[in-house]
């Protein structure tokens, strides 16, 4: 419930920074044309959602305080920067972390992002299901050293 609390004041916060007499810095980035490929199976859309950015250390204490661990790392294929999936086992809460200031890409400005990490999903009831390398994806389990 902290977690839902902590987040939801970063929004109320992030409108009233104007009238606090700060400055709210877009970030600009340029769009990068990939080329999708043929799916005829099903229609391939995407979505305009706003994703939020706020200071590292304050995210990654409170992820912590909430009991929510790394358990799963990629580099994002777009931008080439680390997106971290953080998981609590016991309460099943979950986040998906961005770090886009470690970008690849120079399509991608990343000064606006530096000390920042991005949370485009976090949610609760988390269910993980393992049927097994069915599909030959190799996997490879890291101990968190936090």
């Amino acid at each position: 419930m902290m977690r839902y609390l902590i987040f939801g004041l970063v929004f109320l916060m992030m409108g009233s920074f104007p009238a606090m007499g700060c400055n709210i810095i877009k970030a600009k980035t340029q769009v990068e044309k990939v080329p999708v490929p043929k799916i005829e199976d099903f229609k391939v859309i995407q979505t305009a959602k706003p994703i939020l950015c706020a200071d590292e250390k304050a995210i990654l204490k409170h992820l912590d305080r909430i009991g929510e661990q790394p358990m799963l790392t990629w580099s994002d294929d777009n931008h080439g920067y680390p997106v971290v999936l953080f998981v609590n086992v016991k309460s099943g809460s979950i986040s998906v972390i961005e770090i886009p200031s470690l970008a690849t890409s120079p399509a991608l400005d990343k000064a606006p992002f530096k000390g920042l990490v991005c949370f485009p999903s976090t949610g609760s009831n988390a269910k993980m299901t393992l049927p097994g390398n069915k599909r030959g994806i190799k996997a490879k389990f890291m101990p968190y050293g936090g």
